[in-house]
């Protein structure tokens, strides 16, 4: 499944080979540390960093992501531009809320639409 972790700053944590695989990402010490936009190198994290663009309030995964804070759930359509792409990925994105070891976690899993 393509999922990864993100800690409480929205930084990837950790990534699944199948994850890394649908970005073209060979090695997952290049997604650690990143916001997903910046992973998946969406066009509106581009400017201002993953989060921070006027667009983002509408992502679908800014959403989802928004609604696991708030009810420890979300699940939402995501359309992905990317820098370079003519085209769109389509995704399901789901997000949960995680505590492991005392500390907070949201999963999100990406599921090709």
């Amino acid at each position: 499944e393509n999922i990864f972790l993100l800690n409480t700053h929205w930084q990837i944590v950790f990534i699944t080979r199948s994850c890394l695989d649908l970005f073209g990402i060979a090695d997952a010490a290049e997604a650690y540390g990143c916001r997903p936009g910046e992973m998946t190198n969406c066009y509106h994290a581009q400017a201002n960093g993953c989060g921070e663009s006027p667009a983002c309030k509408l992502c679908g995964a800014f959403q989802a992501a928004m609604n696991c804070l708030k009810h420890n759930t979300g699940n939402k359509h995501f359309e992905l531009k990317q820098v370079n792409s003519e085209q769109t990925m389509d995704f399901t994105v789901h997000t949960e809320a995680l505590t492991l070891q005392g500390q907070l976690f949201m999963m999100i899993s990406l599921t090709p639409a």
